[in-house]
Parts: structure tokens; sequence; C-alpha cells
């Protein structure tokens, strides 16, 4: 498949903590953790500007097309990425990973995880999800910040904070 093609990486994925999670702790055992690996590596890198050859590209990862070609597949059968060609051209479009309560909702992926890994794995994890996103019976005694702390603000200062703001273009 890919040899001395050339490749161009897409990025609509946004990892935030509770899409990272998902990705580790649900996908992971899904997809196995050297395709987990070439999605965030490749996820951190970002999108590319232009075609760059493939063989570059595992030469940097340190695995084979072989390899390469394994792992994408994996991870275009859970939809983490999308694969497109034009002749002698890729482009690879890396996806989000459905959140933890989206991927518990969808049938087939949980299905999946529980042949793949076992009900009490399963049991477990969702155990410890909603534990942790269980606050009802907490009382909120968080501090907040005191408008005490900025009650000798002075003109000086504000001029200092316009000044900064401008020069600085924010």
């Amino acid at each position: 498949m890919l040899g001395n093609q050339l490749y161009k990486i897409e990025v609509n994925a946004e990892l935030s903590n509770e899409r990272l999670r998902s990705l580790v702790f649900f996908y992971g055992p899904l997809i196995g953790y050297n395709a987990l690996a070439l999605y965030q590596n490749l996820v951190l890198k970002g999108s590319t500007i232009g075609f760059d050859e493939i063989n570059s590209l595992l030469v940097s990862l340190n695995i084979s097309v072989d390899v390469f070609e394994d792992l994408c597949g994996k991870l275009n059968e859970y939809r983490l990425l999308k694969t497109l060609k034009q002749e002698n051209k890729y482009i690879f479009v890396f996806n989000n990973p459905m959140t933890i309560k989206q991927f518990i909702k969808d049938d087939i992926l949980v299905r999946d995880f529980i042949l793949k890994t076992s009900g009490q794995h399963y049991q477990e994890l969702i155990a410890g999800i909603y534990d942790e996103d269980n606050h009802e019976d907490f009382e909120d005694v968080s501090r907040t910040l005191s408008l005490e702390s900025i009650n000798n603000w002075s003109k000086d200062n504000e001029t200092y904070l316009k000044n900064e703001k401008d020069n600085n273009n924010y």
C-alpha cells in the first residue's frame, strides 16, 4: 500500500481529559496500545501543511510499513482515523474518540469491549467513572477569590495594565 507514497495529516481531534480517558481506558484495550501510541503521537504532531514521504514518517516512528498499515487499520475500524487516497497521496484524518458516556451508549463498542476484555473489567471501569462523577452528597467548601484583595487598585495600576495590554496586543 504505502512504500514511497506521500502523506498529509489532518487533526480533527482535541483531546480533553474526558476524551483522553476514554481513548486510554476504553479504546486502548480494543485497538491495542501500539495503535493507541500511534494515534497519540500523530495527533500531538498535528496537522501538516503539505505532503511528505511516508517513509520519513515511518523512520521517525521506528516502525515498518506493515506495522503502520496494521495500526492504521485498527484506528480506521474504530473511527479514530479516516484514510483518504488519491493516486500516490494519502490524507490521514484523525478524529476525536467518543466521550466515555458516548462510548458506553454505543451497543456495538460495548459488546466488543466486553468480548475483548471481560464483563467484570467493564463493570469496574463504569463503577469507577460513576463514582467520580457523583458529587451529590458532597458539600462545596471551595475558597473563592476575595475582591478585597484588589481594594488597593489605583489609577496608576490601571494605567500600567492598559499599557501592558496595548503593548502585547491582548
